[in-house]
């Protein structure tokens, strides 16, 4: 499409104005520090980066935040971290740098592995955790031909942004065919359903744009199909020894609702939120609200203030 380098060159301009680049031990890694006090450590899914945790944070109230680039996205260099293992070291290694002691993280869809190999390798850096419709168990890597078309080409996530702005029902619907088991007629009312809140309507077309562009977090995502396909059963859930609240709608149709009943079932202190018409777009979900609620009580109960 004309113009998609000067587009994408923008974007990195202003994505790079909103964060750091951390030398730690384990490597270089893009954060976005905001608030003070006891923090949350910010995870993010694929593709993403760390403003994809620092929209998700923004639910988190006055808790300090910490949202990460995990390795291969934005400005965190693969090298960093290939294995879920290293990604979690990484996160230890950037805690470290930034002379913070203990936090809350908090893992979304790809996001969940390295939180949880995070909270089980260094157990005294973390206080609580929350899973969001993590990957836990055993994740099949399946990219449908829309998604490849739509999203993993710069063109792609700019056409992606322009089709959301015209014809966001439609873009909805599309995005509904991939995050949830609705059928068409149920697709059809979730998406018009999105339309009519205001809130989760915005929260949605932020969502996309932290989609973009995608050559900036290429690396990342395929990395991510990568090590997906290593997972030969349940992540070391047993070793998470801190409260942990896990939040998935029942109706995922990325990441199945089996990871969250398989992180409950291992965890030993653990709590399951289930919404019960919630998509893989769990923040664009009926009961939204109430999860983000429970959440935030979480945190005041093991966090503090």
């Amino acid at each position: 499409m004309f113009g998609t380098r000067k587009w994408r060159e923008g974007l990195v301009r202003d994505l790079d104005r909103g964060s750091e680049v951390a030398e730690t031990a384990r490597g270089p890694m893009e954060y976005r520090k905001e608030g003070e006090g006891r923090f949350v450590l910010c995870v993010h899914g694929g593709p993403g980066g760390y403003d994809q945790g620092k929209l998700v944070a923004a639910a988190f109230g006055d808790f300090g935040t910490i949202s990460v680039s995990r390795p291969g996205y934005l400005r965190t260099p693969l090298a960093t971290g290939r294995t879920f293992e290293e990604q979690a070291d990484a996160l230890a290694a950037l805690l470290d740098t930034l002379g913070i002691d203990r936090v809350a993280v908090y893992g979304a869809s790809a996001g969940g592995p390295p939180s949880i190999h995070f909270a089980g390798r260094h157990p005294d850096r973390v206080v609580a955790v929350l899973l969001t419709c993590a990957v836990t168990t055993v994740y099949p890597v399946h990219v449908p031909a829309w998604a490849r078309a739509m999203i993993f080409s710069d063109t792609g996530s700019r056409l992606q942004g322009w089709f959301f702005d015209r014809f966001p029902r439609a873009t909805l619907k599309q995005l509904l065919a991939q995050s949830s088991t609705f059928d068409a007629a149920g697709k059809e009312a979730e998406a018009q359903r999105i339309l009519n809140d205001p809130v989760q309507f915005e929260f949605a077309r932020a969502l996309q744009q932290t989609l973009a562009p995608y050559g900036a977090r290429r690396a990342g995502l395929e990395n991510d199909l990568e090590q997906f396909a290593r997972i030969e059963g349940p992540l070391p859930l047993e070793k998470i020894r801190c409260p942990t609240l896990i939040c998935h709608g029942r109706r995922d149709g990325d990441v199945d609702y089996e990871h969250a009943e398989t992180a409950h079932r291992r965890i030993p202190n653990s709590r399951l939120h289930t919404l019960e018409r919630g998509s893989h777009l769990v923040w664009c979900s009926e009961g939204a609200e109430e999860m983000l609620r429970a959440q935030r009580e979480f945190l005041r109960e093991h966090l503090g203030s």
